[in-house]
Protein backbone atom coordinates (compact mmCIF):
# COMPACT_ATOMS: atom_id res chain seq x y z
CA UNK A 1 0.00 0.00 0.00
CA UNK A 2 1.23 3.46 -1.15
CA UNK A 3 0.11 6.96 -1.72
CA UNK A 4 2.20 9.42 -3.51
CA UNK A 5 2.48 12.93 -2.50
CA UNK A 6 3.74 16.20 -4.68
CA UNK A 7 6.48 18.37 -3.33
CA UNK A 8 8.60 21.41 -4.49
CA UNK A 9 12.23 20.64 -5.01
CA UNK A 10 12.85 24.49 -3.88
CA UNK A 11 11.97 23.50 -0.24
CA UNK A 12 14.47 25.15 2.67
CA UNK A 13 16.10 21.98 4.27
CA UNK A 14 14.33 20.71 6.78
CA UNK A 15 11.32 21.42 6.17
CA UNK A 16 10.52 18.17 4.17
CA UNK A 17 12.16 15.21 4.34
CA UNK A 18 12.22 12.22 2.18
CA UNK A 19 14.65 9.00 1.13
CA UNK A 20 15.40 8.33 -2.25
CA UNK A 21 15.78 4.79 -3.35
CA UNK A 22 18.36 3.84 -5.67
CA UNK A 23 18.02 0.17 -7.78
CA UNK A 24 17.73 -1.90 -10.30
CA UNK A 25 14.82 -3.14 -11.99
CA UNK A 26 15.43 -6.25 -12.59
CA UNK A 27 14.03 -9.05 -14.57
CA UNK A 28 10.75 -6.74 -16.73
CA UNK A 29 9.00 -9.98 -16.67
CA UNK A 30 8.94 -10.73 -13.03
CA UNK A 31 6.46 -8.47 -11.69
CA UNK A 32 4.25 -7.87 -8.77
CA UNK A 33 1.37 -5.26 -8.06
CA UNK A 34 1.22 -2.89 -5.28
CA UNK A 35 -1.61 -0.21 -4.72
CA UNK A 36 -1.51 3.22 -5.17
CA UNK A 37 -4.11 5.76 -3.23
CA UNK A 38 -5.75 3.09 -1.75
CA UNK A 39 -7.19 1.69 -5.02
CA UNK A 40 -5.20 1.75 -7.92
CA UNK A 41 -3.19 -1.47 -8.81
CA UNK A 42 0.36 -0.60 -10.00
CA UNK A 43 2.58 -3.15 -11.69
CA UNK A 44 6.43 -3.28 -10.70
CA UNK A 45 9.12 -5.40 -10.74
CA UNK A 46 9.77 -8.22 -8.39
CA UNK A 47 12.99 -6.76 -7.67
CA UNK A 48 11.04 -3.38 -6.48
CA UNK A 49 8.66 -5.21 -4.91
CA UNK A 50 11.21 -6.94 -2.67
CA UNK A 51 12.74 -4.05 -1.75
CA UNK A 52 9.66 -2.48 -0.51
CA UNK A 53 8.80 -4.81 1.40
CA UNK A 54 12.10 -4.65 2.89
CA UNK A 55 12.00 -0.88 3.79
CA UNK A 56 8.59 -0.47 5.00
CA UNK A 57 8.45 0.34 9.03
CA UNK A 58 5.24 -2.11 10.88
CA UNK A 59 4.38 1.66 13.01
CA UNK A 60 4.88 4.23 10.83
CA UNK A 61 4.98 5.71 7.23
CA UNK A 62 8.14 5.96 5.01
CA UNK A 63 8.84 8.67 2.68
CA UNK A 64 10.69 7.59 0.09
CA UNK A 65 11.54 8.85 -3.72
CA UNK A 66 10.75 6.00 -6.08
CA UNK A 67 11.49 6.55 -10.26
CA UNK A 68 8.80 3.39 -11.49
CA UNK A 69 6.20 4.37 -8.91
CA UNK A 70 6.84 8.65 -9.17
CA UNK A 71 7.28 8.77 -12.86
CA UNK A 72 4.96 7.59 -15.90
CA UNK A 73 7.20 5.63 -17.52
CA UNK A 74 4.90 5.29 -20.63
CA UNK A 75 4.93 9.17 -21.10
CA UNK A 76 8.29 10.51 -23.12
CA UNK A 77 7.74 13.34 -22.22
CA UNK A 78 7.20 13.80 -18.58
CA UNK A 79 10.28 10.50 -18.60
CA UNK A 80 12.42 13.58 -19.99
CA UNK A 81 11.34 15.84 -17.67
CA UNK A 82 11.93 14.29 -14.70
CA UNK A 83 15.46 12.80 -15.77
CA UNK A 84 16.37 16.20 -15.80
CA UNK A 85 15.09 16.82 -12.00
CA UNK A 86 17.05 13.09 -11.03
CA UNK A 87 20.23 14.65 -9.95
CA UNK A 88 18.86 17.08 -7.35
CA UNK A 89 15.77 14.62 -5.78
CA UNK A 90 18.87 13.06 -5.00
CA UNK A 91 20.98 15.43 -3.62
CA UNK A 92 17.94 16.77 -1.89
CA UNK A 93 17.18 13.47 -0.24
CA UNK A 94 17.93 12.84 3.73
CA UNK A 95 19.20 9.70 2.18
CA UNK A 96 19.65 7.53 -0.32
CA UNK A 97 18.71 3.81 0.42
CA UNK A 98 20.62 1.58 -2.19
CA UNK A 99 18.74 -2.03 -2.46
CA UNK A 100 21.31 -4.33 -3.72
CA UNK A 101 18.80 -7.29 -3.83
CA UNK A 102 17.91 -10.04 -1.43
CA UNK A 103 19.62 -11.88 1.40
CA UNK A 104 21.66 -14.87 0.92
CA UNK A 105 24.57 -16.30 3.04
CA UNK A 106 27.00 -14.67 0.83
CA UNK A 107 25.47 -11.34 1.99
CA UNK A 108 25.91 -12.18 5.51
CA UNK A 109 29.12 -13.02 5.55
CA UNK A 110 30.19 -10.16 3.10
CA UNK A 111 28.10 -8.05 5.85
CA UNK A 112 30.50 -9.33 8.30
CA UNK A 113 34.00 -8.70 6.65
CA UNK A 114 33.02 -4.92 5.50
CA UNK A 115 32.36 -4.46 9.33
CA UNK A 116 35.39 -5.75 10.61
CA UNK A 117 37.40 -4.14 8.00
CA UNK A 118 35.97 -1.02 8.62
CA UNK A 119 36.84 -1.11 11.88
CA UNK A 120 40.38 -2.64 11.90
CA UNK A 121 42.84 -1.00 9.25
CA UNK A 122 45.12 -3.65 10.57
CA UNK A 123 43.27 -7.03 9.61
CA UNK A 124 45.91 -8.68 7.90
CA UNK A 125 45.86 -11.41 4.49
CA UNK A 126 48.01 -13.55 6.55
CA UNK A 127 45.65 -14.14 9.98
CA UNK A 128 49.02 -15.07 11.69
CA UNK A 129 49.75 -11.49 12.10
CA UNK A 130 46.65 -11.18 13.41
CA UNK A 131 45.90 -14.32 15.72
CA UNK A 132 43.16 -12.81 17.62
CA UNK A 133 41.17 -11.52 14.59
CA UNK A 134 38.59 -13.45 12.56
CA UNK A 135 40.08 -15.05 9.19
CA UNK A 136 38.69 -13.48 6.55
CA UNK A 137 40.56 -15.19 4.10
CA UNK A 138 39.09 -16.93 0.72
CA UNK A 139 35.86 -17.80 1.46
CA UNK A 140 34.57 -14.38 3.54
CA UNK A 141 36.70 -12.33 0.82
CA UNK A 142 34.52 -14.72 -1.77
CA UNK A 143 31.17 -13.83 -0.71
CA UNK A 144 32.62 -9.88 -0.86
CA UNK A 145 33.18 -10.62 -4.56
CA UNK A 146 30.08 -11.80 -5.02
CA UNK A 147 28.12 -9.09 -3.29
CA UNK A 148 30.13 -7.13 -6.18
CA UNK A 149 29.33 -8.49 -8.77
CA UNK A 150 25.28 -8.03 -8.73
CA UNK A 151 23.78 -5.79 -11.06
CA UNK A 152 23.36 -2.33 -8.98
CA UNK A 153 27.12 -1.95 -9.25
CA UNK A 154 27.02 -1.91 -12.64
CA UNK A 155 24.28 0.20 -13.79
CA UNK A 156 24.49 3.64 -14.99
CA UNK A 157 22.02 5.42 -13.15
CA UNK A 158 23.12 4.16 -10.06
CA UNK A 159 26.43 5.91 -10.54
CA UNK A 160 24.69 9.59 -10.10
CA UNK A 161 22.37 7.80 -7.51
CA UNK A 162 25.22 7.47 -5.40
CA UNK A 163 27.18 10.23 -5.79
CA UNK A 164 25.03 13.26 -4.74
CA UNK A 165 22.96 11.90 -1.99
CA UNK A 166 24.66 13.72 1.50
CA UNK A 167 24.35 10.29 2.85
CA UNK A 168 23.98 6.56 1.19
CA UNK A 169 23.55 2.93 2.68
CA UNK A 170 23.32 -0.11 1.10
CA UNK A 171 20.57 -2.10 2.03
CA UNK A 172 21.22 -6.00 1.01
CA UNK A 173 18.41 -8.06 2.50
CA UNK A 174 18.22 -6.86 6.31
CA UNK A 175 21.66 -6.51 6.58
CA UNK A 176 22.62 -2.42 6.35
CA UNK A 177 26.03 -1.35 5.49
CA UNK A 178 26.40 2.53 5.59
CA UNK A 179 28.85 4.28 2.59
CA UNK A 180 31.19 5.02 5.00
CA UNK A 181 31.88 1.81 6.68
CA UNK A 182 31.83 0.39 3.09
CA UNK A 183 34.18 3.13 1.68
CA UNK A 184 36.15 2.59 5.08
CA UNK A 185 36.68 -1.26 4.13
CA UNK A 186 37.69 -0.74 0.82
CA UNK A 187 40.49 1.14 1.96
CA UNK A 188 41.46 -1.10 4.62
CA UNK A 189 41.72 -4.17 2.03
CA UNK A 190 43.56 -2.25 -0.45
CA UNK A 191 46.46 -1.66 2.76
CA UNK A 192 46.30 -5.71 2.83
CA UNK A 193 45.29 -7.89 0.05
CA UNK A 194 48.24 -7.15 -2.08
CA UNK A 195 50.37 -5.50 -0.25
CA UNK A 196 54.03 -7.03 0.60
CA UNK A 197 52.93 -7.64 4.33
CA UNK A 198 49.93 -10.03 3.34
CA UNK A 199 51.35 -11.00 -0.39
CA UNK A 200 53.44 -14.07 0.64
CA UNK A 201 51.34 -15.48 2.85
CA UNK A 202 48.61 -15.35 -0.64
CA UNK A 203 51.36 -16.65 -2.66
CA UNK A 204 52.27 -20.00 -0.98
CA UNK A 205 48.39 -20.47 -0.67
CA UNK A 206 46.30 -22.51 -2.68
CA UNK A 207 43.50 -20.49 -4.39
CA UNK A 208 44.81 -17.56 -1.92
CA UNK A 209 46.69 -15.22 -3.95
CA UNK A 210 43.78 -15.62 -6.95
CA UNK A 211 41.08 -14.60 -4.58
CA UNK A 212 43.18 -12.27 -3.35
CA UNK A 213 43.61 -10.57 -6.91
CA UNK A 214 39.91 -11.04 -7.24
CA UNK A 215 38.72 -8.92 -4.17
CA UNK A 216 41.76 -6.34 -5.13
CA UNK A 217 39.76 -6.16 -8.49
CA UNK A 218 36.41 -6.19 -7.05
CA UNK A 219 36.93 -3.85 -4.13
CA UNK A 220 38.04 -1.12 -6.76
CA UNK A 221 34.54 -0.78 -7.82
CA UNK A 222 33.68 0.99 -4.14
CA UNK A 223 37.10 2.66 -3.97
CA UNK A 224 36.07 4.48 -6.93
CA UNK A 225 33.43 5.51 -6.09
CA UNK A 226 34.29 6.86 -2.80
CA UNK A 227 36.42 8.97 -4.47
CA UNK A 228 33.86 9.83 -7.42
CA UNK A 229 32.37 11.37 -4.04
CA UNK A 230 35.40 13.14 -3.39
CA UNK A 231 35.95 14.66 -6.58
CA UNK A 232 32.65 15.46 -8.13
CA UNK A 233 32.58 19.05 -8.76
CA UNK A 234 36.67 18.37 -10.74
CA UNK A 235 35.02 15.96 -12.78
CA UNK A 236 34.60 16.71 -16.20
CA UNK A 237 32.03 14.51 -18.32
CA UNK A 238 34.29 13.17 -20.46
CA UNK A 239 36.03 11.82 -17.58
CA UNK A 240 33.21 10.66 -16.29
CA UNK A 241 31.73 8.69 -19.78
CA UNK A 242 35.88 7.37 -19.99
CA UNK A 243 35.99 5.99 -16.45
CA UNK A 244 32.91 4.40 -16.10
CA UNK A 245 32.11 3.10 -20.00
CA UNK A 246 31.10 -0.57 -18.62
CA UNK A 247 28.13 0.28 -16.81
CA UNK A 248 25.27 -0.53 -18.54
CA UNK A 249 21.71 0.35 -19.19
CA UNK A 250 18.65 -0.94 -20.70
CA UNK A 251 17.97 2.62 -23.24
CA UNK A 252 21.09 2.85 -25.06
CA UNK A 253 20.08 6.40 -24.60
CA UNK A 254 20.58 6.39 -20.74
CA UNK A 255 24.14 6.22 -21.50
CA UNK A 256 24.05 10.27 -22.46
CA UNK A 257 21.12 11.39 -20.11
CA UNK A 258 22.54 9.11 -16.81
CA UNK A 259 25.82 10.78 -16.78
CA UNK A 260 24.43 14.65 -17.04
CA UNK A 261 23.65 14.96 -13.00
CA UNK A 262 27.29 13.80 -12.68
CA UNK A 263 28.82 16.90 -14.25
CA UNK A 264 28.70 20.30 -13.06
CA UNK A 265 29.63 21.62 -16.35
CA UNK A 266 26.68 24.23 -17.37
CA UNK A 267 27.24 23.43 -21.19
CA UNK A 268 26.40 19.66 -21.26
CA UNK A 269 24.00 19.62 -18.14
CA UNK A 270 21.85 22.08 -20.03
CA UNK A 271 20.87 18.91 -22.37
CA UNK A 272 17.63 18.76 -22.06
CA UNK A 273 16.62 14.76 -22.16
CA UNK A 274 14.50 13.89 -25.12
CA UNK A 275 13.36 9.94 -25.35
CA UNK A 276 11.10 10.50 -28.59
CA UNK A 277 14.93 11.50 -29.99
CA UNK A 278 16.67 8.47 -32.05
CA UNK A 279 19.63 6.30 -30.60
CA UNK A 280 22.17 8.17 -33.21
CA UNK A 281 20.71 11.61 -33.14
CA UNK A 282 21.32 11.86 -29.06
CA UNK A 283 24.67 10.35 -29.45
CA UNK A 284 25.46 12.64 -32.72
CA UNK A 285 23.75 16.00 -30.56
CA UNK A 286 25.90 14.77 -27.67
CA UNK A 287 29.33 14.30 -29.66
CA UNK A 288 29.16 17.82 -31.10
CA UNK A 289 28.82 19.28 -27.64
CA UNK A 290 31.51 17.65 -26.26
CA UNK A 291 33.62 19.26 -29.34
CA UNK A 292 32.08 22.48 -28.87
CA UNK A 293 32.72 22.77 -25.40
CA UNK A 294 36.28 21.04 -25.10
CA UNK A 295 37.32 22.42 -28.44
CA UNK A 296 39.66 19.13 -29.41
CA UNK A 297 38.76 15.68 -30.84
CA UNK A 298 40.82 13.42 -28.57
CA UNK A 299 37.93 11.39 -27.53
CA UNK A 300 37.08 10.11 -30.51
CA UNK A 301 39.72 7.53 -30.27
CA UNK A 302 37.86 5.84 -27.71
CA UNK A 303 35.50 3.62 -29.45
CA UNK A 304 36.44 3.45 -33.28
CA UNK A 305 38.30 0.26 -32.46
CA UNK A 306 35.11 -1.53 -33.63
CA UNK A 307 37.29 -4.60 -35.30
CA UNK A 308 38.40 -5.12 -31.48
CA UNK A 309 35.10 -4.97 -29.37
CA UNK A 310 33.58 -7.90 -27.31
CA UNK A 311 30.03 -6.20 -27.04
CA UNK A 312 27.40 -7.00 -28.97
CA UNK A 313 25.53 -3.78 -28.70
CA UNK A 314 25.03 -2.45 -32.31
CA UNK A 315 23.46 1.06 -32.41
CA UNK A 316 22.61 1.48 -36.45
CA UNK A 317 22.92 4.45 -38.28
CA UNK A 318 26.03 6.30 -36.43
CA UNK A 319 28.61 8.03 -38.26
CA UNK A 320 31.72 6.71 -38.06
CA UNK A 321 33.35 9.98 -35.63
CA UNK A 322 30.18 9.27 -33.04
CA UNK A 323 31.47 7.33 -30.27
CA UNK A 324 28.93 4.47 -30.11
CA UNK A 325 28.67 5.52 -25.92
CA UNK A 326 26.10 2.47 -25.46
CA UNK A 327 29.05 0.35 -25.78
CA UNK A 328 30.20 -1.61 -22.63
CA UNK A 329 33.21 -3.67 -23.97
CA UNK A 330 34.96 -5.02 -20.50
CA UNK A 331 37.77 -6.73 -22.37
CA UNK A 332 41.38 -6.35 -21.52
CA UNK A 333 42.34 -4.85 -24.86
CA UNK A 334 39.23 -2.27 -24.10
CA UNK A 335 41.02 -1.12 -21.01
CA UNK A 336 44.25 -1.00 -22.47
CA UNK A 337 42.74 1.54 -25.02
CA UNK A 338 41.05 3.30 -22.54
CA UNK A 339 44.68 4.01 -20.95
CA UNK A 340 46.25 4.58 -23.64
CA UNK A 341 44.25 7.58 -25.10
CA UNK A 342 44.58 9.45 -21.56
CA UNK A 343 47.90 9.89 -22.69
CA UNK A 344 47.16 11.30 -26.17
CA UNK A 345 47.60 14.98 -24.08
CA UNK A 346 51.09 13.88 -24.70
CA UNK A 347 51.01 15.04 -28.09
CA UNK A 348 49.93 17.73 -30.55
CA UNK A 349 50.02 16.87 -34.07
CA UNK A 350 47.52 19.44 -34.81
CA UNK A 351 49.71 22.16 -32.74
CA UNK A 352 47.68 24.91 -31.13
CA UNK A 353 44.27 24.83 -33.49
CA UNK A 354 41.01 24.09 -32.17
CA UNK A 355 38.19 22.15 -33.22
CA UNK A 356 35.43 23.95 -34.88
CA UNK A 357 33.47 21.49 -37.24
CA UNK A 358 30.52 22.50 -39.63
CA UNK A 359 27.38 20.24 -39.76
CA UNK A 360 26.52 19.75 -42.80
CA UNK A 361 23.25 17.61 -42.01
CA UNK A 362 22.56 13.93 -42.60
CA UNK A 363 25.38 13.15 -40.20
CA UNK A 364 28.25 14.81 -41.87
CA UNK A 365 30.38 17.47 -40.30
CA UNK A 366 33.41 18.97 -41.85
CA UNK A 367 36.51 19.41 -39.57
CA UNK A 368 39.64 21.79 -41.39
CA UNK A 369 42.65 19.27 -41.55
CA UNK A 370 45.71 18.06 -43.95
CA UNK A 371 45.83 15.19 -45.40
CA UNK A 372 49.45 13.82 -44.55
CA UNK A 373 50.07 10.47 -47.00
CA UNK A 374 48.45 7.10 -47.97
CA UNK A 375 49.10 3.74 -46.31
CA UNK A 376 50.88 1.63 -48.40
CA UNK A 377 52.24 -1.48 -46.51
CA UNK A 378 50.61 -2.94 -43.72
CA UNK A 379 51.79 -5.69 -41.17
CA UNK A 380 49.70 -7.93 -39.27
CA UNK A 381 47.27 -6.97 -36.35
CA UNK A 382 47.79 -7.23 -32.85
CA UNK A 383 44.50 -7.43 -32.16
CA UNK A 384 44.58 -9.30 -28.45
CA UNK A 385 46.72 -9.63 -25.03
CA UNK A 386 47.46 -13.30 -26.18
CA UNK A 387 49.19 -12.30 -29.52
CA UNK A 388 51.19 -9.89 -27.27
CA UNK A 389 53.08 -12.81 -25.67
CA UNK A 390 53.91 -14.35 -28.72
CA UNK A 391 56.44 -12.62 -31.33
CA UNK A 392 54.99 -13.56 -34.86
CA UNK A 393 53.51 -9.86 -35.11
CA UNK A 394 56.52 -8.10 -34.01
CA UNK A 395 58.74 -10.64 -36.33
CA UNK A 396 56.52 -9.05 -38.95
CA UNK A 397 56.71 -6.09 -38.20
CA UNK A 398 60.39 -6.05 -38.25
CA UNK A 399 60.47 -7.03 -41.33
CA UNK A 400 58.46 -4.66 -43.22
CA UNK A 401 60.69 -1.67 -41.17
CA UNK A 402 63.71 -3.56 -42.46
CA UNK A 403 65.27 -3.56 -39.08
CA UNK A 404 67.17 -6.32 -39.23
CA UNK A 405 68.27 -5.53 -42.99
CA UNK A 406 69.03 -2.12 -43.44
CA UNK A 407 68.18 -0.98 -39.70
CA UNK A 408 70.71 2.62 -40.50
CA UNK A 409 68.67 3.61 -43.36
CA UNK A 410 67.57 7.17 -42.65
CA UNK A 411 64.62 8.32 -41.41
CA UNK A 412 62.80 11.30 -43.21
CA UNK A 413 64.12 14.34 -41.67
CA UNK A 414 60.89 16.16 -40.99
CA UNK A 415 60.15 19.86 -40.33
CA UNK A 416 59.69 21.02 -36.94
CA UNK A 417 55.87 21.97 -35.86
CA UNK A 418 54.84 25.22 -34.60
CA UNK A 419 55.30 24.78 -31.11
CA UNK A 420 58.82 23.42 -31.95
CA UNK A 421 60.19 26.76 -33.68
CA UNK A 422 61.27 28.39 -30.19
CA UNK A 423 63.34 25.66 -29.14
CA UNK A 424 67.10 24.80 -29.89
CA UNK A 425 67.96 22.36 -32.83
CA UNK A 426 68.50 19.57 -30.16
CA UNK A 427 64.78 19.00 -29.67
CA UNK A 428 63.88 18.16 -33.58
CA UNK A 429 63.35 14.68 -33.87
CA UNK A 430 66.13 14.05 -35.71
CA UNK A 431 68.54 14.96 -33.22
CA UNK A 432 71.07 18.00 -34.03
CA UNK A 433 71.93 16.12 -37.13
CA UNK A 434 68.50 14.84 -38.45
CA UNK A 435 70.49 11.39 -38.04
CA UNK A 436 67.29 9.61 -37.17
CA UNK A 437 66.90 5.78 -38.58
CA UNK A 438 64.40 3.36 -39.59
CA UNK A 439 65.26 1.48 -36.55
CA UNK A 440 65.25 4.29 -34.51
CA UNK A 441 61.78 5.15 -35.29
CA UNK A 442 60.84 1.43 -35.10
CA UNK A 443 61.79 1.09 -31.40
CA UNK A 444 60.32 4.43 -30.68
CA UNK A 445 56.93 3.65 -32.59
CA UNK A 446 56.71 0.49 -31.07
CA UNK A 447 56.13 2.40 -27.27
CA UNK A 448 54.52 5.52 -28.99
CA UNK A 449 57.48 7.50 -27.26
CA UNK A 450 55.12 7.79 -24.39
CA UNK A 451 57.92 7.10 -21.38
CA UNK A 452 60.59 10.08 -22.77
CA UNK A 453 57.36 12.59 -23.79
CA UNK A 454 56.44 11.95 -19.39
CA UNK A 455 59.76 13.18 -19.10
CA UNK A 456 59.80 16.02 -21.78
CA UNK A 457 57.84 17.84 -24.67
CA UNK A 458 60.04 16.03 -27.24
CA UNK A 459 62.09 13.40 -28.69
CA UNK A 460 65.71 14.09 -28.63
CA UNK A 461 69.08 12.19 -29.97
CA UNK A 462 69.72 10.86 -26.46
CA UNK A 463 66.24 9.78 -26.25
CA UNK A 464 67.02 7.30 -29.46
CA UNK A 465 69.81 5.89 -27.27
CA UNK A 466 67.90 5.08 -24.28
CA UNK A 467 65.15 3.92 -26.36
CA UNK A 468 67.77 1.30 -28.22
CA UNK A 469 69.29 0.05 -24.82
CA UNK A 470 65.65 -0.82 -23.72
CA UNK A 471 64.53 -2.32 -26.63
CA UNK A 472 67.17 -4.11 -27.36
CA UNK A 473 66.91 -5.72 -23.40
CA UNK A 474 63.00 -6.52 -23.64
CA UNK A 475 63.38 -8.15 -27.43
CA UNK A 476 66.48 -10.23 -25.90
CA UNK A 477 64.17 -11.28 -23.07
CA UNK A 478 61.34 -11.05 -25.16
CA UNK A 479 62.24 -13.67 -27.59
CA UNK A 480 64.34 -15.67 -25.05
CA UNK A 481 61.70 -15.55 -22.41
CA UNK A 482 65.00 -15.51 -20.10
CA UNK A 483 64.24 -13.90 -16.91
CA UNK A 484 67.95 -13.95 -15.88
CA UNK A 485 68.00 -10.78 -18.87
CA UNK A 486 65.83 -8.84 -16.56
CA UNK A 487 67.08 -10.15 -12.91
CA UNK A 488 70.72 -9.33 -13.44
CA UNK A 489 70.61 -5.54 -13.89
CA UNK A 490 70.44 -2.50 -11.82
CA UNK A 491 66.86 -2.40 -10.05
CA UNK A 492 66.33 1.25 -11.64
CA UNK A 493 67.14 -0.30 -15.00
CA UNK A 494 64.75 -3.13 -14.50
CA UNK A 495 62.61 -0.86 -13.82
CA UNK A 496 62.87 1.05 -16.82
CA UNK A 497 62.51 -1.85 -18.94
CA UNK A 498 59.31 -2.75 -17.25
CA UNK A 499 57.75 0.85 -17.83
CA UNK A 500 58.73 0.30 -21.87
CA UNK A 501 57.31 -3.40 -21.71
CA UNK A 502 54.28 -2.11 -20.61
CA UNK A 503 54.09 1.27 -22.72
CA UNK A 504 54.67 -1.11 -25.69
CA UNK A 505 51.27 -2.77 -24.57
CA UNK A 506 49.75 0.26 -24.58
CA UNK A 507 50.90 0.97 -27.60
CA UNK A 508 50.65 -1.68 -30.20
CA UNK A 509 47.00 -3.78 -28.81
CA UNK A 510 44.66 -3.39 -31.47
CA UNK A 511 46.80 -1.41 -34.02
CA UNK A 512 49.27 -2.74 -36.80
CA UNK A 513 52.16 -1.54 -38.10
CA UNK A 514 52.67 0.38 -41.30
CA UNK A 515 54.94 2.18 -43.52
CA UNK A 516 52.98 4.97 -46.18
CA UNK A 517 53.94 5.61 -49.99
CA UNK A 518 56.92 7.02 -50.82
CA UNK A 519 58.21 9.92 -51.07
CA UNK A 520 57.96 10.53 -47.50
CA UNK A 521 57.91 7.20 -46.24
CA UNK A 522 56.20 7.50 -42.64
CA UNK A 523 56.21 5.19 -39.65
CA UNK A 524 53.72 4.38 -37.32
CA UNK A 525 50.79 2.96 -35.93
CA UNK A 526 47.56 2.56 -36.78
CA UNK A 527 44.32 0.68 -36.22
CA UNK A 528 43.93 -3.25 -36.43
CA UNK A 529 41.16 -2.68 -39.78
CA UNK A 530 43.30 0.13 -41.29
CA UNK A 531 43.58 -1.26 -45.23
CA UNK A 532 46.55 -0.65 -47.99
CA UNK A 533 45.04 3.32 -49.23
CA UNK A 534 43.81 4.75 -46.62
CA UNK A 535 44.96 7.75 -45.65
CA UNK A 536 46.69 9.87 -42.69
CA UNK A 537 44.92 13.18 -41.58
CA UNK A 538 45.65 15.68 -39.17
CA UNK A 539 42.72 17.15 -37.75
CA UNK A 540 42.25 20.67 -36.14
CA UNK A 541 42.07 20.15 -32.43
CA UNK A 542 42.98 16.83 -32.69
CA UNK A 543 46.17 15.44 -30.18
CA UNK A 544 46.81 12.96 -32.80
CA UNK A 545 46.76 11.93 -36.40
CA UNK A 546 43.15 10.08 -37.57
CA UNK A 547 43.48 7.81 -40.14
CA UNK A 548 40.41 8.01 -43.06
CA UNK A 549 38.65 5.96 -45.51
CA UNK A 550 37.21 6.84 -48.72
CA UNK A 551 33.17 7.05 -48.38
CA UNK A 552 32.12 8.19 -51.59
CA UNK A 553 31.00 11.85 -52.15
CA UNK A 554 28.53 14.54 -51.74
CA UNK A 555 25.93 16.14 -54.47
CA UNK A 556 28.54 18.63 -54.94
CA UNK A 557 31.08 16.14 -55.90
CA UNK A 558 33.26 16.80 -52.51
CA UNK A 559 34.58 13.73 -51.58
CA UNK A 560 33.47 12.09 -48.01
CA UNK A 561 35.64 10.04 -45.60
CA UNK A 562 35.17 7.61 -42.88
CA UNK A 563 36.91 7.77 -39.68
CA UNK A 564 38.77 4.53 -39.21
CA UNK A 565 40.20 5.32 -36.08
CA UNK A 566 43.83 7.21 -33.93
CA UNK A 567 47.23 6.03 -34.70
CA UNK A 568 50.73 7.26 -33.73
CA UNK A 569 52.91 8.63 -37.06
CA UNK A 570 56.82 9.00 -36.09
CA UNK A 571 57.65 12.49 -36.70
CA UNK A 572 54.07 13.76 -37.42
CA UNK A 573 53.31 14.20 -33.59
CA UNK A 574 54.25 17.28 -32.68
CA UNK A 575 52.50 19.79 -35.52
CA UNK A 576 55.02 18.78 -38.48
CA UNK A 577 51.48 18.46 -40.51
CA UNK A 578 51.29 22.39 -40.65
CA UNK A 579 54.27 23.17 -43.39
CA UNK A 580 53.83 19.60 -45.32
CA UNK A 581 50.21 19.85 -46.76
CA UNK A 582 46.96 22.67 -47.09
CA UNK A 583 44.64 23.04 -44.87
CA UNK A 584 40.81 21.97 -46.63
CA UNK A 585 37.47 20.59 -45.22
CA UNK A 586 37.36 17.01 -44.35
CA UNK A 587 33.88 15.84 -44.33
CA UNK A 588 33.31 13.31 -42.42
CA UNK A 589 30.41 11.09 -42.31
Amino acid sequence: QCTIDTISLGFRPGLYEYEALSYVWGDPNRRDTITLQGAIPVSVTTNLFSALQYLRRPDRPRVIWVDAVCINQEDLQERGQQVTLMSLIYQKASRCVAWLGEDSEDCRMAFFAFREWAKNGELHWDPGLTPTAPDLRVQYARAVRRLLERPWWHRVWTLQETIRPVQIDFLFGKNQVSSESMFQASQNSFRHVLSPCCWNHARHHDGALLEAEKLHDSMETIYNLSEARKKFVLMEMLDWMIDHTSRQCTDPRDKVYGMLGVTAVRHLNSIEPDYRKSISQVYEEFTLRLIGFYGNLDFLSLFPQRHLSTDTTCITGLPSWVPNWSSCDLSEEAKVIIKRVAKSELYKASGVTHANPRTLGEGRIAVPGIIIAELAQLGKPMNSIHEIRSDAVYQDWRQLAQVDVDPNRPYPDLPSGPDMASKSDTSKKGGVDGACTYQNAYEMTLCSSIRTRVRQSTVRRKDYEVCRTLHDLWWTYFVNTAESVLGSLDPGLTTRVYLYISDILSSTIGRRLFLTSDPIGLLGLAPGDAEAGDMIAVLHGANVPFIIRKAGQTENGEACWKLVGDSYVHGMMDGEAVSLGKVQDIILT
